[in-house]
């Protein structure tokens, strides 16, 4: 607000000490307060609508009529589109590039809140706190909402105006609105004014924006509501820089720069553990420069004179090199840890554990220890240690990284594995597809023993979700990450239908989960006509109760009575509102993240305090 000087009756206010407004840092009024104005894109360049035009009128007016906004926020700009406008929201997918992802759905109040979706008393209390978060939500049968907003879930990403622009907004255009970070895919927020530069200029129509300047950019946060709790799964606007108080203290500043997929810095500094706010996938330079930006700023901020650096055990994440090179700059020592540990101190260190547990670690790719690709694993330790009592069993991830992308190389794998000699002659569906949209060379390519003898193997838990997904409809799609999880999880029968026979084994010293059997299940069950939905949560089932029996194993083996759930599976609704429940009522301790996201996100917090017990 240093920007806006005070007119003269706004002075008095504010040097008035009988005065509400005195030393009121943000009083303004419509005279020497920020402005708003709205700018329409003409033959590739923003011109100015007339003065005496009201703003918000015209960019209502946009929305109406099926354009795409630009709307600038407290944390950076916005796109916004009308949400029950199909080609519109088309349209608003073709330019930023996001294919299937979901988009936010801005609502007006939580009238229409309760009209459209399901919702709780926590879920409404996590809308109208003062965070302001998207909520996840079960949307009624006749939200009309189009489908294009958020396809392949029953969940609506929903939020309330939490500034009174939006409001503002809202008021004038009387309808829904898509709310979704100004950028194209992948691309950091944007958050300057400068929009002439960028890429946005060839999105939106118009853009309604004030001129106060926006000092550091956030996305906006998510929450899902799951066992009666808010649990935050992008850690952002409103939640940062709120600290996590941490035991034991840091003995020295220490800096985590966290993994690369929802890549988030934290800094460690006396009993604090202070968290940036979400930064996204460090794909690209643009990524890149915003995270340095950020942790510019944080350090600035607190005041941090780091004296000890930490980051992930992989060789090739960009952030591990991020921190190589951050730290020779800096002539810090740099430690590294591996990813899972850091999983399962993150989630110790919000509860204020010290001692060791049994951690349930399941996402989808963490570098282990011993080459290959963890992802299931169950972990004994705490912050000074940790031991691998159990895992998924391995399979090849064909394709490499791509593995990730296209879940059919994943399903191919667990047939292979399940099968042998004959999975190339299996009469699957997903068998045809692959043949009919790569060729029979490129199937008999991927099932040589040779290259598969050469792909990195994994016990990642998120690479079976998407094998399952695409073995009983998902089909052979790209997916964004998760994608195949989130259908999976959204097409599950309701009711109890049945268990899988998934395999629990001692292997090399650990328990081991072998589903080889359930696949042949499965396919057993696809020619049967057995519909995806049943198929779905027999799965779900199966992955609880074989993951609550090693849980078992475990904890009797060790003679302890506290385990810990987190990892990016675990955004999984029902994965962790029946693996904790099962597991309570065996009457173990069971610790879940909350305050902190239970996926990457929360990795910087496990590495800071894993560093500071090292140190």
């Amino acid at each position: 607000m240093a920007s806006f000087p005070l007119c003269e009756q706004c002075s008095e206010e504010y040097h008035t000490p009988t005065d509400r407004r005195f030393h009121a840092q943000p009083v303004a009024c419509p005279e020497c307060g920020p402005q708003l104005s709205f700018l329409r894109r003409k033959n590739g360049k923003w011109q100015a609508e007339s003065q005496a035009a009201d703003p918000v009128h015209d960019a209502a007016q946009i929305l109406r009529n099926g354009g795409l906004l630009l709307v600038k926020g407290l944390g950076g700009y916005h796109l916004s589109c009308d949400a029950c406008n199909e080609a519109a929201v088309r349209t608003l997918r073709l330019r930023k590039r996001r294919n299937d992802k979901p988009f936010a759905v801005l609502l007006s109040d939580m009238q229409l809140v309760e009209r459209w979706c399901e919702v709780s008393p926590n879920e409404s209390k996590s809308l109208r706190s003062p965070q302001a978060p998207i909520v996840l939500l079960q949307r009624r049968p006749e939200c009309p909402v189009a489908p294009s907003v958020a396809p392949d879930t029953r969940m609506l990403g929903v939020m309330l105006p939490y500034s009174p622009l939006h409001l503002a907004l809202m008021n004038s255009v009387q309808r829904p609105l898509v709310m979704t970070s100004a950028n194209v895919s992948d691309d950091p927020i944007e958050y300057r004014d400068s929009l002439e530069s960028t890429r946005l200029s060839t999105i939106a129509d118009g853009v309604l924006m004030h001129n106060r300047e926006i000092q550091i950019f956030a996305d906006d946060s998510v929450v899902r509501v799951v066992k009666n709790r808010a649990r935050v799964w992008r850690r952002s606007r409103g939640y940062v820089p709120r600290r996590v108080h941490v035991q034991p203290p840091f003995q020295v500043p220490v800096l985590g720069f966290g993994a690369d997929l929802k890549n988030a810095f934290a800094i460690g500094k006396d009993d604090s553990a202070i968290l940036s706010q979400y930064l996204g996938n460090l794909e690209s330079d643009s990524c890149n420069d915003a995270a340095r930006t950020a942790l510019d700023h944080m350090l600035t901020l607190f005041d941090v004179h780091v004296e000890q650096t930490v980051c992930d055990l992989h060789p090739e994440y960009i952030s591990t090199r991020l921190a190589e090179k951050w730290s020779r700059t800096h002539n810090i020592p740099l430690c590294r840890v591996q990813h899972h540990h850091a999983h399962l101190a993150a989630c110790l260190a919000e509860h204020n554990e010290v001692e060791p547990a049994l951690g349930i670690i399941l996402d989808g790719t963490g570098y282990g220890t011993d080459g290959t690709i963890w992802g299931g694993e169950l972990l004994y330790g705490n912050n000074s240690f940790f031991n691998r009592m159990g895992r998924l069993a391995l399979v090849p991830m064909l394709g490499g990284d791509l593995a990730a992308r296209e879940p059919w190389r994943m399903a191919l794998a667990w047939l292979n594995a399940a099968f042998g000699a004959d999975v190339y002659e299996l009469d699957a569906v997903i068998i045809k597809d692959i043949k009919n949209k790569y060729g029979d060379h490129s199937l008999q390519l991927l099932l040589d023993h040779a290259l598969i003898n050469k792909c990195a193997e994994t016990s990642s838990m998120g690479r079976l979700f998407d094998a399952t997904a695409a073995l009983i409809g998902f089909g052979v799609r790209h997916q964004y990450e998760g994608q195949a999880a989130m259908w999976l999880e959204g097409i599950m029968h309701r009711e109890f239908q049945g268990l899988y026979s998934i395999g629990i084994e001692i292997n090399n010293g650990m328990i081991e989960m072998n589903p080889r059997q359930m696949f042949r299940e499965l396919l057993r069950d696809l020619r049967q006509g057995v519909s995806p939905q049943t198929m779905s949560r027999r799965f779900h089932d199966s992955i609880v109760e074989a993951w609550s029996e090693m849980t078992i194993q475990g904890v009797d083996l060790l003679k302890i009575d506290t385990v810990a759930l987190t990892g990016g599976c675990f955004q999984n609704a029902f994965l962790l509102d029946e693996l904790s429940t099962k597991l309570e009522h065996k009457g173990l301790r069971v610790l879940l993240p909350e305050s902190v996201p239970c996926n990457d996100g929360a990795i910087a917090l496990g590495q800071i305090c894993i560093a500071n017990a090292q140190e």
